[in-house]
């Protein structure tokens, strides 16, 4: 494949990534509520006892995001991988056929 195919899936994959991501974290902070509305509609928990929860969920879900958040450095740098790699690859091939030539 040629380096320009590379970069746009690089691209392409990036892009739906992020809007998986960006869903994620929107769908993330009504997660905690949904799950306790059986709980909060039947009034078996008071308000301090759900803050407290929500709390915890929320703490737990900021240790989560550290790799949602960073996610994208870690694409780019596949990508320049992924492209550099590519671009030795051409190198070598060209680097044969100048041999091949000359021979």
């Amino acid at each position: 494949m040629g380096v320009r195919i590379i970069h746009y899936k690089s691209y392409l994959q990036y892009l739906y990534f992020n809007i998986g991501r960006l869903a994620y974290l929107q769908v993330n902070v009504l997660v905690a509520y949904i799950v306790l509305a059986p709980a909060i509609v039947a009034g078996v928990m008071t308000l301090g006892v759900m803050q407290q929860i929500i709390r915890a969920f929320g703490r737990v879900e900021g240790s989560l995001q550290y790799l949602f958040n960073s996610w994208p450095t870690i694409i780019e740098l596949a990508s320049v991988y992924k492209r550099l790699r590519e671009f030795e690859r051409q190198i070598e091939s060209m680097t044969e056929k100048e041999t091949a030539l000359e021979a």
